[in-house]
């Protein structure tokens, strides 16, 4: 998945298949500093980018998001 850093926050970006559909959704988290480098401390859980945003393929979907 596409992720970026700003500053110590980890931005990731990914594409969710959108249910009884053939659709996919653009979707966004946000990452937070951890003691662990094991593990991401999640400030802000995957949500959808846009409600009236779809694409037909997980690829255009991840792009869209930026």
């Amino acid at each position: 998945m596409p992720y970026e850093t700003v500053n110590e926050y980890e931005i990731e970006y990914s594409s969710a298949r959108l249910p009884e559909s053939e659709h996919w959704a653009a979707m966004v988290a946000i990452y937070g500093p951890s003691p662990s480098p094991m593990h991401r401390n999640c400030i802000f859980p995957p949500q959808r980018v846009s409600i009236d945003t779809v694409a037909r393929y997980s690829d255009p979907a991840d792009r869209s998001v930026r």
